[in-house]
């Protein structure tokens, strides 16, 4: 892990062209196609509000994946299946390094360890599954432990004790501040930006 990043006050313009992101039930929201594909479908959803046309098949199909001997790198299974597990930060970074080439100026930074308050904004974050308490998994590797109900969401601001979400499983929602940096914090503080030049 990284310590604190100064946050970066960046507009939605790539290449001197504005880009507004307007939400999409079908790129959106991960189910029912990658029912495990959290991460996959956040990514496509930070990439997209970036301004870089990305779709969440387009992100699962490039995540790197692999059996769980290294889940911070690789996503664990399949996201296309039930039985997939989750990723962590550096193999999201990855993925978006993949699905970036070719734009100018664009780069997906790993934020982790980053204090909730100081993440730019949107940012991709680690949190669980209907910000429930988070069940530690006895798999731990390079610092990072693997929960069992783990779950990747895009925050897009906050107002107040408010945290504005887009939330793969459900949309947009609203979270209360409180519960999104415990979760946030039991989950490793993980968190993935991107820069735009």
């Amino acid at each position: 892990t990284q310590g604190p990043v100064e946050p970066r006050d960046d507009d939605l313009t790539v290449q001197d062209e504005p880009y507004e992101w307007v939400f999409d039930y079908s790129q959106d929201l991960q189910m029912t196609q990658l029912p495990t594909g959290c991460e996959a479908t956040a990514l496509s959803t930070l990439l997209r509000m970036s301004g870089v046309t990305v779709t969440k098949y387009e992100s699962a199909d490039a995540m790197p994946k692999g059996d769980g001997s290294d889940f911070v790198n690789e996503f664990w299974g399949d996201p296309y299946s039930e039985t997939g597990w989750a990723c962590m930060a550096p193999c999201v970074v990855a993925t978006a390094d993949k699905l970036t080439e070719g734009y100018q100026g664009i780069e997906a930074v790993d934020l982790t360890g980053t204090d909730f308050e100081d993440l730019p904004m949107p940012s991709c974050v680690w949190v669980t599954i209907g910000m429930e308490d988070a069940v530690p998994s006895p798999y731990e590797q390079d610092g990072y432990r693997l929960m069992y109900n783990p779950h990747c969401i895009v925050v897009t601001g906050v107002e107040g004790e408010t945290v504005n979400v887009v939330d793969p499983l459900v949309g947009v929602v609203e979270y209360p501040l409180e519960t999104v940096e415990e979760t946030y914090e039991a989950m490793g503080k993980q968190a993935v930006a991107v820069w735009k030049e």
